[in-house]
């Protein structure tokens, strides 16, 4: 039997999924309604205050560019893997000042 918290967080990544295949639809209706390619419209996402499972889920789900708040964040996840599996996902980070 699976532990409640484990179940919460197939649930939760599913939910992820499921929101980029949702945004996706929308702007691909958006786009077409404009004349546009859908192809041509990049979707970001704020991968902030996420772990890195979210972070593999988002781009396994087709998620365009990752961005990270903090430089410290990004390489923690960097050793955690979450942007394994990223071929054309591009991962920003604000620049410290």
């Amino acid at each position: 039997m699976k532990s409640k918290h484990l179940v919460q967080k197939e649930e939760s990544l599913l939910a992820i999924a499921e929101n980029i295949a949702q945004v996706r639809a929308n702007i691909a209706a958006a786009a077409r309604e404009a004349g546009r390619d859908p192809k041509e419209i990049v979707l970001v996402g704020a991968s902030k205050m996420n772990d890195a499972a979210a972070c593999r889920e988002a781009i396994a789900a087709g998620i365009d560019v990752l961005g990270e708040n903090r430089v410290q964040e990004m390489t923690a996840k960097l050793q955690d893997h979450a942007y394994d599996g990223a071929t054309n996902c591009s991962i920003h980070c604000r620049r410290q000042e």
